[in-house]
Parts: C-alpha cells; sequence; structure tokens
C-alpha cells in the first residue's frame, strides 16, 4: 500500500486528494482532542484542588480532634482523687491496657519555683506564662506550646491541676506518631501534607512534601485558605491550606495544613487520555492514509488510463479505447472518451477519404479519370447508397450525361432537365436535401431502387451550371448536415478538376494544332513535300505503338514526327524542288537540317526532349548517318522509328528528279537496309503492322 501511495504521491492530483483526506479527517479530530484535552485538563485540576481542599479541611479536623482527646485525658488524670499516688495509680492503670506513651512522649506535674514531678519520659519545660495564659488555664482551657530547640520542634500541652494559690501544671509531650498517624489516615492516595506554626515553622512534613512550600509561610500573611501551584525542581505541585483554630481552645496561635500532590499525579488520567489520544491519531492517519490511496488509485487508475488513450489519440491510433468499470463519473468520463475516439476515428478516416479523392479528381487532368473517382470512391466518404455525376454538354442547355456509382462511371446515360428543375438548382447556392417525388426529372436517369432521400450540388463551371453531384440514400441520413458540408467541399473541387482538365485539354489542342500547323507551313515550303509530316508522324505512332512504347513515349514521338523537318525551313525551296542532281554546296545545305532543327527547337523548353528525335532522324544504325555519326542504341529509339517512317514516305512519294517507288520495292528496300541503315527492331515492328496491307 505504501509503494503504491508514494508512486501516485508523484501526481498533483494525488497529493492534493491526500492533502484533503488529511486535512478533512485529521484537522477536526485534532481540534475535537485537543479542545476535549484541554476539557479535561481543567476539569482534572478542579478536581484536584477540590480533593486537596477537601483533605486540608479534613486533617484540620483531624488535628483538632486528636489534640482535643489528649485534652480530655490529661483532664481525666488531673481529675484523679489524691494527688500524686492517685496520678500514679492511674497511669499504672493506663499503661496495663493503653499505655499513655503511645501518645506522649512524656508527662510531669509542674510547678512554678517549685520541685517538677516527672510521671515518666523526661523533663518537660515549662510553659511561657503570663496573667492572660494563666487565667485561661484557670478556667480549663489546655495550652499547646512548642519547643524551640528541634527540628521538627516538640509539641507539648499543658492544663491546669487543683486550684489555690500555687497553680501546678500537667505537661506532657505529644507523641507526634500518634498525631501524626492520624494525620496520614486522613489524607487521599498520592498527597503529602505538612503542618506549619504560626512562626513559619514546619511541625510536621510528610516524607515526598516539597519543602519549598514551607517559605511561603515564613512571613505569616498568607490568607485563612488557598490553592496556588508550586514549581520544585522538574516537577511542579498542586497545593491547598487552611488554617486550624486552635486559640480559641488551646491558647495558641493557629497553625496552618498544607496539603499538596504533584501535578503529574494529579494528571495521570490526562496523560493516559494523551497516549491514547496520540494512538488513535496515528491510527486515524494510517486509517486515512488507506483510505486515501484506495481513493487516488480509484481516481488515478482512470486518469492514467485517460492520459494514455489521449496519447494514442495524439500518435493518430484512433482506434484506441480505454475501459474503466469505476461505476462513476470516471467511467461515465471514458466511456465518452470512446465515443469521442470513434467520432475522431471516422472524421479521419472521412478526411482521409475526402483528401484522396480531391487529390485524385484535382490530379487527374481529364473528364474521364474525375468522373471515375468521383462515382467510384465517393460512398467511401460519405455514407449514401448512390452516387450520380451529371454534367451537361457544352452548348445543350437543359441535356446532360449521367454517370452513376451503379456502373462505375461506364455506360452513362443522357438526359433532359425540366426547365423548372434547372431553374431550381440555378437559385440553389450550396446544396438541396428532396425526398421522393421531387426532382423526377432529373432523377429519372438514376432510378428510385429504394431510394427514400436525395442530396443534389450544384457544381459550377465559369458562374454556370455545368454539373450536379447526386447521393442517393435509402434512409434518411443521420448526420445530413455534416454529408452535405463534405459534398460541397468535393463538388466544389469537382468544379475545379473539370475546368482545370479543360483548360488542359484546351492548351493540348492548341499545342498540337500548333505543332501541325508548323508541320503544315515546314511542309509546303515544297509541293512535293505537302502532307509529308504528318504521314511519317501517323506511321511513326503506328510502329511505336507496335513496340509497345508508353504514353509518354508516344506522345513524344508524335511531337518528333511533326517537327522532325523543322530544319529545312532554312533551305531554299530551289534546292527542295530542284529537278536534277544536287551540288556539293546544295547536299550540304540539305544534311544541315536536322542540326538546323535542333537549333531551332532549343530556346523552347517543353520541347528539349524533342531535339534527339529531330537532330538523330537521319542517323544509320551502322554509324554511316548524319549529322552526328552515331550508332546503334545511342541513336535515340524515337529518331530509328522516324528514320523508317521518313524514308518509307520519301521512297513512296514523287520528288522532282524521281517518281515515287511501288510500295512492295520500298519495303524490300527497308528490309533489305535493316541493321546497316535501319535498327532491326524497329523495321520487324514495321513490316508487321504493313503486313499484306502496304501503308498509304
Amino acid at each position: 500500500m505504501n509503494r503504491k501511495l508514494f508512486y501516485y504521491l508523484h501526481s498533483i492530483v494525488a497529493r492534493r486528494i491526500l492533502g484533503l483526506f488529511v486535512l478533512c479527517a485529521m484537522l477536526p479530530t485534532a481540534t475535537l482532542g485537543i479542545f476535549t484535552l484541554s476539557q479535561v485538563a481543567d476539569k482534572l485540576r478542579e478536581q484536584a484542588h477540590e480533593r486537596l481542599h477537601q483533605a486540608s479541611k479534613n486533617v484540620a479536623m483531624t488535628i483538632v480532634e486528636g489534640l482535643t482527646f489528649l485534652k480530655s485525658e490529661m483532664e481525666e488524670l488531673a481529675a484523679s482523687r489524691g494527688k500524686d499516688a492517685g496520678l500514679s495509680h492511674l497511669v499504672a492503670s493506663k499503661q496495663g491496657g493503653d499505655p499513655l506513651h503511645h501518645r506522649f512522649l512524656s508527662l510531669a506535674i509542674l510547678q512554678p519555683n517549685a520541685k517538677t514531678k516527672v510521671i515518666f519520659g523526661k523533663l518537660c519545660p515549662l510553659p511561657p506564662l503570663n496573667e492572660r495564659i494563666l487565667k485561661q488555664l484557670s478556667s480549663g482551657k489546655a495550652f499547646i506550646y512548642a519547643g524551640r530547640t528541634d527540628r521538627p520542634p516538640p509539641v507539648f500541652i499543658a492544663i491546669a491541676v487543683g486550684k489555690g494559690t500555687a497553680p501546678r501544671f500537667l505537661v506532657g509531650e505529644i507523641n507526634p506518631d500518634y498525631l501524626w498517624e492520624r494525620v496520614s489516615d486522613a489524607l487521599p492516595p498520592l498527597t503529602e501534607a505538612a503542618i506549619i506554626d504560626s512562626a513559619g515553622t514546619g511541625l510536621y512534613c510528610s516524607p515526598l512534601f516539597p519543602l519549598a512550600t514551607i517559605a511561603r509561610f515564613k512571613n505569616g500573611q498568607q490568607p485563612a485558605f488557598g490553592q496556588y501551584e508550586l514549581p520544585d525542581g522538574a516537577d511542579t505541585y498542586l497545593a491547598n491550606h487552611r488554617s486550624i483554630f486552635l486559640r480559641g481552645a488551646f491558647l495558641t496561635d493557629d497553625w496552618t495544613v498544607v496539603v499538596t500532590q504533584s501535578k503529574a499525579d494529579a494528571f495521570m488520567a490526562l496523560t493516559k487520555f494523551a497516549r491514547t489520544f496520540i494512538l488513535i491519531l496515528v491510527l486515524t492517519l494510517l486509517v486515512v492514509c488507506y483510505l486515501s490511496s484506495v481513493q487516488i488509485r480509484r481516481s488515478l487508475v482512470p486518469l492514467a488510463r485517460l492520459k494514455e488513450g489521449t496519447r494514442h489519440i495524439s500518435r493518430g491510433d484512433f482506434a484506441s479505447r480505454i475501459e474503466v468499470n469505476s461505476g462513476d463519473e470516471f467511467e461515465e468520463v471514458a466511456d465518452s472518451f470512446n465515443i469521442m475516439a470513434e467520432h475522431l476515428r471516422r472524421q479521419f478516416e472521412t478526411l482521409s477519404g475526402t483528401g484522396q479523392i480531391v487529390r485524385t479528381i484535382l490530379t487527374a487532368l481529364e473528364r474521364k479519370k474525375i468522373i471515375a473517382a468521383v462515382v467510384n470512391n465517393m460512398q467511401s466518404v460519405i455514407g449514401c447508397d448512390q452516387v450520380a455525376l451529371f454534367l451537361l454538354e457544352p452548348g445543350l442547355k437543359d441535356t446532360a450525361i449521367a454517370y452513376h456509382s451503379n456502373a462505375g462511371g461506364e455506360n452513362p446515360a443522357y438526359t433532359v432537365f425540366p426547365p423548372e428543375e434547372l431553374d431550381l438548382l440555378e437559385k440553389t447556392p450550396e446544396s438541396l436535401l428532396v425526398g421522393p417525388g421531387e426532382f423526377s426529372g432529373l432523377l429519372s436517369t438514376v432510378g428510385r431502387g429504394g431510394l427514400m432521400a436525395h442530396a443534389l450540388l450544384p457544381i459550377r463551371l465559369h458562374q454556370n451550371i455545368g454539373g450536379i453531384l447526386v447521393l442517393g440514400y435509402r434512409e434518411k441520413p443521420d448526420r445530413p448536415q455534416e454529408d452535405l458540408l463534405r459534398a460541397r467541399q468535393i463538388a466544389d473541387q469537382i468544379a475545379v478538376a473539370i475546368v482545370n482538365a479543360d483548360l488542359i485539354d484546351e492548351l493540348a489542342q492548341l499545342s498540337w494544332g500548333t505543332l501541325t500547323a508548323l508541320a503544315r507551313a515546314v511542309d509546303t515550303n515544297s509541293p512535293w513535300t505537302a502532307g509529308h509530316s504528318e504521314r511519317v508522324t501517323e506511321l511513326s505512332l503506328r510502329i511505336g505503338k507496335a513496340m509497345g512504347l508508353s504514353p509518354q513515349e508516344l506522345q513524344l514521338l508524335h511531337q518528333g514526327g511533326l517537327l522532325h523537318d523543322i530544319g529545312k525551313i532554312s533551305v531554299p525551296g530551289s534546292v527542295l524542288d530542284k529537278p536534277g542532281k544536287l551540288t556539293e554546296e546544295e547536299f550540304a545545305l540539305i544534311r544541315e537540317h536536322p542540326a538546323k532543327g535542333a537549333l531551332i527547337l532549343e530556346p523552347i523548353p517543353p520541347y528539349r526532349k524533342v531535339i534527339p528525335l529531330v537532330e538523330q532522324h537521319h542517323e544509320w544504325f551502322n554509324g554511316e548517318g548524319y549529322p552526328l555519326g552515331l550508332a546503334g542504341e545511342a541513336i535515340s529509339l524515337g529518331a530509328r522509328i522516324l528514320a523508317v517512317a521518313d524514308v518509307y514516305d520519301a521512297l513512296l512519294s514523287d520528288r522532282p528528279y524521281r517518281a515515287g517507288w511501288e510500295s512492295h520495292r520500298v519495303l524490300a528496300y527497308i528490309e533489305e537496309r535493316a541493321g546497316h541503315q535501319f535498327d532491326p527492331a524497329v523495321v520487324d515492328a514495321f513490316l508487321t503492322i504493313c503486313g499484306d496491307e502496304v501503308p498509304a
């Protein structure tokens, strides 16, 4: 548990939960405990002082009772008949049953200015006499006085014996053991007591009584009653004192009884309670830590799983799911997270599919590819049951070609829009969701097939409707706005792609038209070569297809065929139309036209790949051609194909210096020159396409 708790405490949330648990559990407990301790301490202090107060009262009463009893015994002795003999006889009788020495240490008869008679014990001192004391003793009262020699001082009690002018006194020294035993019996457990006379002298102290307390009574100015706390070294004592009123009965100043108790003893119950309370606090803290660890785990495990789930989502793992079975809000959050992850997964797949369709549409430079990309892939992005794309025919306002996903974009069908439907679509800026029976004219070629709803999205080309994207649903779509928004984005890209494709098609037509016009311009330099470049191009393309050239290579061959004789622009018409044999200078002009053609095309970057075909179409396979003398595969393949087609058309056509050859003769010539002038592979392909039919 501790390891798990310490592990989880790395989390701020865990520390917050633990702090709240400890605060909520320990603060009330500690407050209640401290308050209770304070109340108990006050109550114990009050009870302790009350106990001490009662104890001091009991001790005072015990002392008074003891002194009164001693006085009664002395009066009994004094009342015995017979003077000395009677006293001695009484003493002897007392010694047999309850000896007086248990209560008196000594007993004597004293007479001023006369001999003292000791009954037993040692000689007792004569009491300090004055007229007031003599008068009090004569009235039958006792007199108590203390000696001043020993510590603690002895205590004596005296009464008058007999009557007459010569007073005698029966004086006894009180046995302290008798008196203090009675005091000890009156004390509660764990308390100490002291008896102090009016001069502050301790007449009696129990063994553990704090002697420093006696010093408070040296000045004799303490009140009759009081309670206080006294420090004595490392301990503190609770004390209570009261005066013993002796003046009325014993003709002496009042004594003071002081009863004390160690504060540790008085508060022993509180100490036990405090220890128990500390144990309870520790136990409470352990229980709180355990419960908080359980709660922290219940809270942090779902949080950790949520955190890990978000990391998976951030890495693009939208299939990640988390499982929380806490039965509380964390489980609801986990379920919401899983729903969100599933929604994100669908959104991401939809966005990816949308992006793929858009890329396919925008990179497709032909209408056919654009149409196929839309009708074949649209349903993977939008959860519809059918897709149709209507493209209006240029020049025909109400006629469109419909392409359906059911046919994979093949077998398009023509449809005619009712004017009212077309007008309504013209007024629709984004999309229109229609039910059964609506737009029946437009949707007649789609076929209902159980479809309950259709979404119509106009495709605008140059501010006018050029097509309609139609989505069919068998049931009402769950998220129509989301589907329509995404379909609208794709429809806009369809419009861009179609405009681009049309523009590229127009540019291509312009380019090929320009090349064809240029070829014709070159060929019209001589009436003998009219149409030569176009015929060579057509034959070269047939040979190239027979040899399996790629579309890009065929396009390059097409351009090279139209431009292969562009260098003849620099050759005078008189040389081209000369009926007789050419001079060396004239033939040199003819041989320059491949290089001249390459020079003409060099500044035009799109035609740089055509330059090798133009420059090398008069090279021979054995290296005897011109202008570079290249041989074999050093000659570009397009140039080798053009060489065969060029010679074939030239020999087959009339020239001013000869008539055109028969086709079989031309074929024989080309076949014979294979490996010398012509590439054998090209000749084989040429002969294959010729077959029994000689190309015209």
